[in-house]
């Protein structure tokens, strides 16, 4: 199985160490720029280096994997899929609800693969948590954290406007750190009844932290998020009889249970991110081998689809609720 990667950031350095740990050939690299493109090329031994996106349109790929800037998801999956090519997509997988239904039409249609690459769904301490919340007894409330300092925050300090920092390339902290929160909330409890939200901006026009209350009728889960600072702060699921105290939140991973008769670890911190991550290639991988009939019949794929939908939606509705520019 051989795949393309569209992107030559961070995130798709990851991608590529981790298909190489799920049996996944990346044979491709696309890149505006040669000299970047032939950079990560070498660095990854990878054979072909692409600069004309028609080129890779019409290229003999499985799949490609996009990892662009936000504005460019829509455009650039959007001609793959029409050009008969599946597309695994980072996060978010498009800008907007209305953008990601009509891409999964187009997929849908021709029988292709097109999923959000969102490592914590893919990740064991998903079913970990799953399996565990039942000991703790009845929901009461949920603190899902996910504070991050930018490696990029100096740059932006100093007077530059980074990629992840600038609101033209639909960027931002709920774009980069809240989604991850909001796919938490979806995968552990489901669609929430309602969401409120607030968000503090930055003098150059970015959101830099966010929150948000989810009900749950008989509960709320308070998200929150922040590109300007980290916190040691866990994650943390509360019920009648304990709680569930979760590291990270976007890979799911230190994960521990605390009830008056236990306090032990489920699941380790000391994982890697592309450990998580080959998880991730892993089933991008047994879509990709499954018939297109069977694979809009596969519950997992349907349940992806389903959490993707609702949390465009629900970043729809806080970038609206709160005056972002986009």
């Amino acid at each position: 199985m051989g795949i393309a990667v569209v992107g030559t950031s961070n995130i798709a350095d990851e991608f590529v160490l981790a298909c190489r740990g799920a049996g996944v050939d990346v044979r491709a690299v696309y890149s505006r720029k040669k000299e970047t493109g032939r950079s990560f090329a070498e660095r990854h031994d990878i054979p072909l280096v692409v600069t004309d996106f028609d080129a890779l349109c019409s290229g003999d790929f499985d799949c490609i994997y996009v990892a662009t800037p936000n504005l460019f998801h829509f455009d650039q999956s959007k001609r793959l899929l029409e050009s008969g090519v599946s597309v695994f997509c980072e996060k978010p997988i498009t800008v907007t609800a209305e953008q990601y239904l009509q891409l999964r039409g187009i997929a849908d249609g021709k029988g292709l693969f097109y999923d959000c690459a969102m490592m914590s769904a893919h990740s064991p301490g998903l079913d970990v948590i799953r399996r565990s919340i039942p000991r703790i007894g009845k929901i009461t409330g949920a603190h899902l954290i996910f504070f991050q300092r930018s490696s990029r925050l100096d740059r932006l300090y100093s007077g530059e406007l980074p990629n992840i920092f600038n609101m033209e390339l639909q960027a931002g902290a709920l774009m980069d750190l809240g989604v991850y929160n909001i796919y938490a909330a979806l995968e552990l409890f489901g669609k929430p009844l309602s969401a409120d939200s607030k968000t503090s901006f930055h003098s150059c026009g970015c959101d830099y932290s966010g929150s948000a209350i989810f009900d749950y009728g008989d509960f709320h889960a308070v998200l929150s998020w922040n590109k300007f600072a980290d916190s040691p702060a866990p994650s943390v699921i509360t019920g009648e009889n304990g709680w569930i105290s979760i590291s990270s939140v976007s890979q799911f991973r230190g994960i521990r249970l605390h009830t008056k008769d236990s306090d032990c670890e489920l699941y380790s911190d000391d994982v890697s991110k592309v450990g998580i991550m080959a998880y991730e290639a892993s089933y991008m991988k047994s879509m990709l081998m499954l018939a297109s009939e069977e694979r809009l019949k596969n519950a997992v794929y349907s349940e992806m689809k389903d959490c993707t939908l609702s949390a465009a939606e629900i970043m729809d509705g806080i970038r609206k609720s709160n005056g972002f520019p986009f």
